[in-house]
Order: C-alpha cells, then sequence, then structure tokens
C-alpha cells in the first residue's frame, strides 16, 4: 500500500494566474481602459481650439429670442459688425428662458459660428467624466489587476518551495512520476477576489531511501502538465534529513526544462 504525504497549502500561497483570470483582466483593460484613454485623448485635442474662443475670441452679447421646452430647440439674436445674426446653440438647457442675456463668442470674424461658454465645454467636460471612468476601471481592475497578479506570483515563486529546508540539512534524490492527481476546487472570479482555479494538480511520486521504495505527493500546482509531465518523467525530490516527512518535490524544474526543450510556455526567471 502506498503511503502518500501531503503539504498543506494555504489560499495565500497558491499564484493567483491561469488564462481564464489574466483574458478577464485583459478584457478590463481593453474594454474600459483603452476607450477612456481614447477619451481622454480626444478631450485634450479638442479643447485647446474650444479655449480659443475664450482666449482669442469676441465677446457679444446675444439675446435668447424663443424657447420652447417641448420641441428643446432655441435661437439666440446679437449683432456683430452691425449686422443681426441669429443661430441655434448645439445645446439646450430647461432652465433658459425668452429674453435671456447671455455671452457667445465670435472667433475668426466668424459670426455664424459662435459658441456659447457651456457649449464649448460642454463636449470636453463629457469626455472628461466619461474617459476619466472608464480610465480609471480599465486602469484599476485591467492594469494594475494584471501587474498585481504578475508581482504576486513572481513573489510566489521567489518563495518557493513551500515547505522551506535549510540547505544543510537538504538531501537531493531521483524520483520518478507515477501519477498526476486532479483537484477539482472553486472558482470566485469576482474582481479584487482571491483568484481560484477550476483545476490544480499534484504529482505522486516514488523514490528509494535505505533500500525502501517510499511514495509522497507534491504540492499543489495550477499548470495543466499532461503536455509537459507524464508518469515515468524522473524529478528531483529534496529530503529533509531531520525532519521525516518534510521534502520539496521539483516540479518547477520539470516546467522549466520541458519548456527549454520546447519553447511552448514561457517560465519565470525565478521559477
Amino acid at each position: 500500500m502506498h503511503f502518500i504525504q501531503k503539504i498543506e497549502i494555504r489560499e495565500n500561497e497558491r499564484p493567483r494566474n491561469d488564462k481564464g483570470d489574466t483574458s478577464t483582466l485583459k478584457i478590463a483593460l481593453l474594454a474600459f481602459g483603452l476607450p477612456g484613454l481614447v477619451m481622454l485623448v480626444i478631450m485634450c485635442l479638442i479643447l485647446p481650439s474650444q479655449i480659443k474662443y475664450i482666449t482669442e475670441g469676441e465677446a457679444v452679447k446675444a439675446e435668447l429670442i424663443y424657447s420652447s421646452a417641448l420641441s428643446k430647440s432655441s435661437k439666440f439674436s446679437f449683432y456683430y459688425n452691425e449686422k443681426k445674426y441669429e443661430i441655434e446653440p448645439k445645446i439646450y438647457s430647461e432652465s433658459w428662458r425668452s429674453g435671456q442675456i447671455f455671452t457667445m463668442y465670435v472667433l475668426n470674424g466668424e459670426p455664424r459660428k459662435a459658441r456659447l461658454r457651456s457649449d464649448l465645454f460642454a463636449g470636453p467636460m463629457i469626455l472628461l467624466i466619461m474617459g476619466g471612468i472608464f480610465f480609471y476601471i480599465g486602469f484599476k481592475v485591467g492594469l494594475l489587476g494584471y501587474l498585481k497578479t504578475e508581482l504576486f506570483n513572481k513573489r510566489f515563486w521567489k518563495e518557493h518551495p513551500w515547505v522551506v529546508i535549510p540547505a544543510s540539512n537538504a538531501v537531493e534524490t531521483e524520483g520518478t512520476v507515477m501519477e498526476i492527481v486532479e483537484h477539482d476546487t472553486q472558482r470566485d472570479t469576482t474582481i479584487n477576489r482571491r483568484l481560484r482555479y477550476k483545476k490544480n494538480y499534484s504529482l505522486v511520486c516514488r523514490y528509494e531511501q535505505d533500500g525502501q521504495e517510499k511514495y509522497l505527493e507534491s504540492a499543489v500546482f495550477w499548470t495543466e502538465p499532461y503536455k509537459f509531465i507524464k508518469p515515468g518523467t524522473k524529478v528531483s525530490i529534496l529530503l529533509d534529513k531531520t525532519k521525516s516527512g518534510k521534502f520539496i518535490v521539483d516540479v518547477n524544474a520539470l516546467f522549466r526544462d520541458a519548456a527549454e526543450k520546447s519553447g511552448e510556455i514561457t517560465i519565470p526567471k525565478e521559477f
């Protein structure tokens, strides 16, 4: 009968990255962050031309000569170079009343293109607010979430293995992978919560010690191993000579060696 030794892995010691979760972060960045950035760029491009009306244009007094809340239409009447003009604004407010006096701005001597101050900055303000909200969501959830995941995993691999054995106590031996074990786990994709995965894996390994055949199970990992690891694969195992049952199965090296040979996956340098 095989005696399997297990290592308990706490949730905060699990890596946070798989294809589904990475895709969620990238979608957030593309769906919110990128459109938000585009809106902010457009706002920055059109704002100077709007400001020109205030800084370089001529201010004229205009009278609201007609306002209909029902049709949401209005006209402004003003004189420019002793000639009367009537134009419709690009925006409408239900608070406007006929006879009200407003300041309009004429740029480059073109009275038919006169603009209200509120008219000038309505578009940029909408772009600023919407772009800022979208960019914040995309940046916070997408980019920062992705970077947070990457930094977490970088630290995770640097702190690997889960069971630390002092170098002076470590005895290295060669084992053989006997079985790949699948672990079904609950998946929680809620934003900003600890990510979990549909399946985790571990390896049941065999090794010899003092002439006896022994078995143990590696710590749980999240990368699907079937393309890179199979029963019969040799694996390095570190044993603690001072404490029975304390060990490290070097699963990282198996993936690293497979990656170097196939070039199909990228392994962090700390791996």
